[in-house]
């Protein structure tokens, strides 16, 4: 059997990691760490390959970091914006960056790009609306509709046909519905179902439960473990398609992973703060601008190292 290997989100756990073992980590951190890499092979594979692209590209990044400007602030407060820490989260978002496989945008049937959405008509004439930064593959066959939610978030309204079950796959979660309106998240830290109307089962590994949703309901499934069916903020889940992104309490890391999928360039938050809890509502366009005041509100900053990176501190 071919060994599995990492995948982009454990390239992207590694990325963080890499860039906040900077030598200011307390010994809880490096114990989160040797825990973090121990608990799963690939963990180990993907720190390996970040480390390898950082000892390639450390000194070219090194000069670059140390010929971009540095912010006024007080002293002490960027302390961590050494020109070793610079280059070394240059080196971790293109670890990343330019590691990451084609392997899910060839596997498609429909994509978008960053800060792109489109409206995809699925054979049965259900519609997917996928949001940025998105990939959807589907397959259908006389008894079964399903599709499989790559990466990304995606609107879906399902043509009702009771004799042909409507199946999401999106990683260790599965949603199936007969006819129905709902959105589906599939995020670093797992997937959420939201349910607009209609009722929708949601599944996780074999072993679990299934959780029934309806309308104004929804749930998070981490690990292939669904949680408790709860009420859902629809306008802040759904908010993306009118172009905004609404955060109550959200961890900065997970609006950094949202406003991540409206542009190209990359975004490396220190690792510290991902996860401080930010409250706001958001505009997908100017990523820059809503960065800035996502950071600002939990006493952070940004600074453009380069035209392809941004780095949150």
């Amino acid at each position: 059997m071919t060994a599995e290997r990492p995948t982009e989100a454990h390239r992207a756990a590694a990325a963080r990691w890499l860039a906040r073992r900077d030598g200011s980590q307390s010994a809880a951190d490096e114990a989160s760490f040797a825990a973090w890499r121990d608990a799963d092979l690939r963990h180990a594979q993907a720190y390996d390959q970040a480390e390898g692209m950082w000892a390639a590209l450390g000194g070219p990044l090194a000069a670059i970091a140390e010929r971009s400007p540095r912010p006024k602030v007080k002293r002490g407060a960027a302390s961590f914006l050494r020109p070793r820490f610079a280059a070394l989260a240059l080196a971790g978002a293109l670890a990343v960056w330019v590691a990451a496989p084609l392997v899910t945008t060839l596997r498609a049937d429909v994509a978008t790009s960053p800060g792109e959405t489109t409206l995809h008509v699925l054979p049965d004439g259900s519609t997917a609306r996928l949001g940025p930064d998105a990939a959807l593959a589907a397959a259908f066959e006389p008894g079964a509709r399903r599709v499989t939610l790559l990466k990304g978030e995606i609107y879906f309204e399902v043509a009702p046909d009771p004799h042909r079950p409507f199946t999401v796959d999106a990683g260790d979660a599965s949603v199936r519905v007969v006819g129905t309106a709902f959105d589906v998240d599939r995020a670093e830290g797992g997937v959420t179902v939201t349910v607009k109307r209609g009722a929708v089962r949601v599944l996780g590994d074999a072993d679990t439960a299934e959780v029934a949703l309806g309308p104004g309901q929804q749930v998070a499934v981490v690990d292939g473990r669904p949680g408790e069916a709860g009420p859902a903020n629809l306008d802040a889940a759904l908010a993306w398609m009118s172009g905004r992104l609404v955060f109550d309490k959200a961890p900065l890391g997970r609006v950094v992973e949202s406003l991540q999928r409206q542009t190209s360039s990359r975004i490396v938050l220190r690792g510290s703060l991902a996860d401080r809890r930010v409250s706001g509502t958001f505009p997908t366009t100017g990523v820059a601008q809503s960065l800035a005041a996502a950071a600002a509100a939990v006493g952070a900053q940004t600074l453009r190292i380069t035209p392809w990176v941004t780095v949150v501190y």
